[in-house]
């Protein structure tokens, strides 16, 4: 048996690109930990990166959050409006069930942790 490749193996990555997503790591972890850019960028000099370098590793990773940050939002809008719909369907009676009593207080509570979901996915959505 030979160790060919298949299409469901992913080929070594070279040492180069092993080199550069290890940078993008550091640089990652430095911002989950509340750096400011300047201090990124600083500390990426300091492993002998030039600024301009420094700068465009950055802007990668600040565009890469927000975009997973707006399929979140979306993920969140979605499951809030759903959430809404169904308990405003319980509250309201609109198929023909409606929730009274004790059963209405925990409809409350679930309708306004679909508004909360709603809320936090617009405000993923629009970057605040």
């Amino acid at each position: 048996m030979n160790a060919e490749p298949t299409s469901n193996t992913k080929p070594e990555k070279s040492p180069l690109e092993a080199t550069a997503l290890a940078l993008y790591y550091q640089a990652a972890v430095l911002i989950k930990e509340g750096k400011t850019d300047e201090d990124v960028i600083a500390e990426l000099g300091k492993l002998g990166i030039p600024p301009e370098t420094a700068q465009m590793m950055l802007d990668r990773i600040n565009v890469s959050r927000r975009n997973v940050e707006k399929v979140s939002g979306r993920r969140n809008l979605g499951a809030g409006i759903v959430t809404v719909l169904i308990t405003c369907s319980l509250l309201f009676g609109w198929f023909g069930v409606q929730i009274t009593g004790i059963g209405g207080v925990l409809v409350l509570l679930l309708l306004c942790g679909g508004l909360y979901l709603v809320w936090r996915g617009l405000l993923q959505l629009t970057n605040l």
